[in-house]
């Protein structure tokens, strides 16, 4: 038997209610000529169902932006260093760095290199320093580093101090002159001599010329009655002192009667 379909109005759609494309027509092969009419849902409805879903992924991201922005990290800032300097050859020790806007995450080099950071605060960080770190007199820059967005770098400058060697006399020129001679030249053999040596001689200080690090001289007045028992050199340390190499023996022979 052959098929046949027949096409039915739905009264609904003589009376305008209904869009053409919302009507389908089947064909049942047990039901030679049935035809089912299906309403679907109109496109005002379609659109106003998809509506909250588009803005619900677009709030979640897909596509779209949820107007939250990510906090902006403070430019960290060193107003000091604790201790400022060190002298070369120092134990190991912690250094404090003091200043305003650290965060937990800042990052601390010193003299590029990094170092684990303890964080105190947002005013205070502390970083071990070794004997390497010690070992050798020079200036040293000390960064704290904060990671965008935002951040920044601030830096310092630490200082370690040489060491002052202990000046060593080992012999003089002459070793004695006559007295009533005319000015003479004392030159002054040893080790550690260095720029700012002061030279004591018979307890009054006398201005040094200082050659290299192991001969100095200074310039000697002679009267007739003066003996030096001894000649010493001194040098100023970083904690105010005095320290003195001695020499004894050196004297002025009293003029002939």
């Amino acid at each position: 038997m052959e098929l046949q379909s027949t096409h039915t109005t739905h009264p609904a759609y003589s009376q305008g209610s209904l869009h053409p494309r919302e009507e389908i027509c089947l064909v049942n092969s047990c039901d030679m000529f049935s035809c089912r009419l299906f309403k679907l849902t109109s496109m005002k409805k379609v659109v106003f169902l998809l509506l909250p879903v588009a803005l619900l992924f677009g709030g979640c991201g897909g596509g779209g932006s949820s107007g939250t922005t990510p906090p902006v990290n403070p430019t960290p800032t060193i107003t000091s260093l604790s201790p400022s300097s060190l002298s070369a050859g120092s134990q190991a020790q912690t250094l404090t760095i003091n200043g305003g806007n650290f965060i937990s995450s800042s990052r601390v080099t010193f003299n590029g290199s990094g170092r684990a950071a303890t964080f105190i605060g947002t005013a205070q960080l502390t970083i071990p320093l070794t004997t390497a770190d010690l070992a050798t007199a020079g200036v040293f820059p000390v960064a704290v580093i904060s990671p965008t967005p935002g951040g920044g770098t601030s830096s310092v400058n630490f200082t370690v101090t040489a060491i002052n060697p202990v000046p060593t006399i080992t012999s003089l020129s002459p070793t004695f002159v006559t007295a009533g001679t005319a000015s003479q030249t004392l030159t002054i053999s040893g080790t550690g001599f260095i720029v700012s040596a002061q030279v004591m001689y018979n307890g009054l200080a006398h201005a040094a010329t200082v050659s290299s690090s192991t001969q100095l001289t200074i310039q000697l007045l002679i009267r007739p009655v003066i003996y030096a028992t001894s000649i010493g050199i001194s040098r100023l340390t970083r904690h105010g002192e005095n320290r003195f190499a001695r020499f004894a023996g050196c004297g002025i022979e009293r003029a002939a009667a």
